[in-house]
């Protein structure tokens, strides 16, 4: 490495808190950091964010083979938002940022930036956030734990719509957890770099909960399901964050994932006297109709509903420099070689990479891919100490999705011969086909034509036969399917389980 550069720049000493296997610290009498990089378009992808954080504004130098060394500047590539109004105060766009934080004081929102769908910028947000973590158990706070809606219930809500004909809404509560009734008295300071005319030794007494509370999801929820209630909702027992209204044919259900409601009805004028019913106590806006829930793209027309990753996947493949990789035609090979890897197969991998692939692959097989459920469960056994071949089929399952971005599950309406009250369950299982003997079961649940829930897991117990390995996930199949209930009264819709009746008879 040529000395010479690194007497040109001011640098300072930087210590990581952990080092990667891919990245190699390289010491020198000079002060500053130098990685070794396979290549120039992984640097980012070898650092975590945690890392790359403590970067910032750092001189740290990187070193690529056969082409020289450069300078890492994360201060200009660092695209995150910023944490605080000290951190704003150094971004180009600290005017937008202490706009954003003084229009939005009053009613003390979020700090993020609202992005279309394209990905450019609506506008700026703030939000005033309190430092929960130096709350006291038992003293500022005790329950925190706070409901949100499984993905196979947001699906249930979708097939329900299709199959009831139901018209579909997507609410937004602003400022949602600011509505949460504390039970404790707590007491913040009052923020640093923004005007507030509050004395000097002075402290605020909350009177609402308030953003970065342990306790403010819970609070926020209470909230809704009282006035939920009121509206005369329903909670389902098995479902703490859905809700209905069932009056012979008219059917109308709601689904909360924090601030964000789902709303479904074939009652005419339902969601009006509902949005402003729940408008008399809350802020809220209508989104109009749902074209993206929870990350998921919704295309609702006259004869479908479908769901699809197509843009998640696309980030995915930008993120990750998939673009001029071959697509894969299934996710994993047969012969996927993951449990015994043998020479340089068995190089260590990166774990901060391997686990962020990981990450968002567990995200599009639980909410719209199912047909990565299997291979996404067999790659997260490895995620404690990964190797070569397992961060090569990660790579094979990322490639496989971007060959199939465009796949999508679609709920079909007025389905002719359809029977909308039918539960049925499918289950399936291997027998000992894992290195510790185990058995995997696989699940699939539908409503009517609409498959709304899937699973793929090792069994906890070890089966001694084919037989027993079916058995095991027949059962833990009748147990998910009667927990899966859209409402109370659901004694009322059919139930059927099927298995592999050539193992069992």
């Amino acid at each position: 490495m040529a000395s010479g550069r690194l007497d040109t720049l001011s640098a300072i000493n930087i210590k990581l808190p952990i080092l990667r296997n891919d990245i190699k610290v390289l010491e020198s009498s000079k002060p500053g950091l130098c990685f070794t990089a396979p290549d120039v378009e992984n640097v980012r992808a070898l650092i975590s964010d945690r890392d790359w954080a403590d970067l910032k504004d750092r001189p740290a130098f990187i070193r690529f083979p056969n082409v020289g060394v450069a300078l890492l500047d994360p201060g200009k590539k660092l695209k995150r938002d910023p944490r605080s109004l000290a951190e704003a105060n150094n971004r180009e766009d600290k005017r937008f940022w202490f706009d954003a934080a003084y229009s939005e004081f009053a009613a003390i929102d979020g700090n993020h930036k609202k992005l279309n769908t394209d990905g450019s910028i609506d506008k700026y947000k703030a939000r005033l956030v309190v430092q929960g973590f130096r709350q006291k158990f038992g003293v500022d706070y005790v329950d925190t734990f706070a409901p949100v809606m499984r993905f196979s219930t947001v699906r249930l809500i979708f097939a329900l719509s299709a199959a009831k004909n139901c018209e579909m809404h997507h609410v937004d509560v602003k400022n949602a957890f600011l509505n949460g009734d504390l039970e404790e008295d707590i007491y913040v300071k009052p923020p640093t770099g923004i005007d507030h005319n509050t004395p000097p030794g002075m402290v605020w007494k909350l009177n609402k909960s308030l953003y970065g509370l342990k306790q403010a999801p819970l609070c926020w929820n209470k909230k809704l399901v009282d006035k939920l209630e009121a509206l005369g909702y329903k909670a389902a027992k098995k479902e703490p964050c859905l809700f209905y209204k069932i009056n012979g044919k008219d059917f109308s259900i709601i689904g909360l994932y924090v601030d964000d409601i789902l709303t479904a009805s074939n009652v005419p004028g339902e969601f009006e006297r509902f949005f402003k019913g729940l408008s008399g106590y809350f802020a809220i806006k209508d989104e109009g109709g749902v074209n993206k829930f929870l990350g998921i793209r919704v295309q609702d027309s006259d004869r479908t509903i479908s769901l699809d990753l197509e843009h998640y996947i696309a980030d995915m493949i930008e993120v990750f420099k998939l673009s001029n990789q071959t697509a894969k035609s299934i996710p994993l090979p047969k012969k996927h070689g993951l449990d015994f890897p043998q020479g340089l197969d068995a190089r260590p991998a990166n774990q901060s990479l391997y686990r962020s692939i990981l990450g968002k692959l567990q995200f599009a097989a639980q909410t719209a891919r199912p047909d990565i459920a299997y291979a996404t469960g067999k790659l997260a056994q490895y995620s404690s100490d990964p190797r070569a071949i397992h961060m090569d089929r990660a790579y094979h399952v990322l490639s496989y999705l971007k060959g199939t971005k465009d796949l999508a599950i679609v709920y079909h309406k007025n389905v002719p011969g359809a029977s909308p009250r039918l539960l049925r369950g499918w289950s399936d299982a291997d027998w000992a086909n894992d290195p510790d003997r185990k058995s995997i079961s696989g699940f699939a649940f539908s409503h009517g034509p609409s498959t709304f829930s899937w699973k793929s897991a090792k069994q906890k117990l070890t089966a001694t036969s084919t037989t027993e390995a079916e058995l095991i996930a027949a059962f833990v199949e009748h147990a998910m399917l009667s927990q899966t209930s859209a409402v109370d009264n659901a004694r009322e819709f059919g139930w059927e389980t099927m298995v592999d009746n050539l193992c069992l008879f």
